[in-house]
């Protein structure tokens, strides 16, 4: 590919980076912070085998180029895409992770909610009809929020049918019901029409750079074309607000937005959220357990993985009327547990 004026050998030019570049996180992608041609980049290959956990059709690259050429949202710039193999290149944001600056528990810099807002807003009204071949044939459209709805329950089924039998003594240890979805099946055909939307749908503290008091946006590759409250119940789900924030954050939205694609709201986030949860349990109990049983992992890394999911255990229960867990107890459950 050519970058910068120069041409590169894709192949070399992914060998480099995975050589000497600095490995940056990621579950879906392989990312590595390099300088090309002096210019700071980031190397992006999706992880081959990685689990799906979520929706997903559209390859960050194409929608970021999308983005970027139908609004001003901050967004990384794609400078280079290579087929074979098949990795892209993004510029490099210089900036905070809010995460780092900014974790659970802290308040948010107070230009972060008018960002996400603004961002909502931009990207609700994007004309999304040339992504739309990206998705099956037969996606949700017009104002099919139930259909959409069902897409979502359908996909973490296929994600609880993966683990349910190798996991099953561990989900009964934390009260999981045999059928987790008997508190989910038929929300979706109580949701309100509205218009669908294309949402970034992943939009958490470890996805935001705040660069110069303005908040850039990562991670595109689970946007989709979907309901726009559904949206909204993820942000809100792993943004971990305070009450205070989350108030505000609605207020905003609902001052700025257009009346149409939050119709029926206040009910319906509700409804996004028990799913949300339940998908949070069934997903993170497998993650939360791989952590505490590596013994490469830190402590650290472990106590705060232990204590989210403390928090989202014992939000879950009140769907399904289970007892609440300390950090401790799970620890101690899930380092003496063995997928069967």
């Amino acid at each position: 590919m050519e970058l910068f004026g120069v041409q590169y050998d894709n192949t070399e030019l992914l060998s480099r980076a995975k050589k000497n570049g600095h490995q940056l996180c990621g579950y879906y992608n392989e990312n590595y912070q390099i300088d090309i041609n002096g210019q700071d980049c980031v190397v992006r290959q999706p992880i081959a085998g990685a689990e799906e956990m979520d929706l997903g059709y559209v390859h960050e690259e194409v929608v970021l180029r999308h983005i970027s050429s139908q609004t001003d949202i901050p967004v990384p710039a794609v400078y280079g895409i290579s087929n074979e193999p098949y990795f892209y290149v993004e510029g490099f944001i210089e900036g905070d992770v809010l995460n780092d600056t900014h974790p659970r528990g802290t308040l948010l810099p107070g230009h972060f909610i008018s960002d996400v807002v603004r961002l909502t807003n931009t990207l609700w009204q994007m004309d999304f009809v040339p992504l739309k071949h990206f998705f099956p044939d037969d996606w949700p459209c017009g104002n099919d929020v139930q259909g959409f709805y069902k897409r979502e329950e359908d996909m973490v089924r296929s994600v609880y049918n993966r683990f349910k039998n190798s996991y099953k003594k561990l989900y009964e240890t934390f009260g999981m019901p045999a059928d987790p979805f008997e508190y989910t099946s038929g929300l979706g055909a109580l949701l309100t029409p509205r218009p669908l939307v294309f949402g970034h749908c992943d939009i958490h503290r470890k996805n935001v750079i705040v660069k110069d008091g303005k908040s850039w946006f990562l991670d595109w590759e689970k946007s989709l074309i979907t309901d726009p409250v559904y949206d909204l119940a993820v942000h809100i789900h792993k943004m971990y607000y305070t009450p205070e924030e989350k108030e505000c954050f609605l207020h905003e939205i609902k001052q700025t937005v257009s009346e149409e694609f939050i119709q029926g709201i206040d009910k319906d986030i509700e409804r996004h959220f028990i799913l949300q949860r339940v998908k949070s349990l069934i997903i993170d109990t497998v993650r939360a357990h791989q952590h505490v049983v590596n013994p490469n992992e830190s402590p650290d890394v472990q106590d705060y993985v232990v204590s989210q999911y403390a928090r989202k255990i014992n939000q879950v229960q009140a769907i399904w009327g289970g007892r609440l867990f300390s950090a401790e107890e799970i620890r101690e459950k899930m380092s003496l547990f063995v997928p069967e």
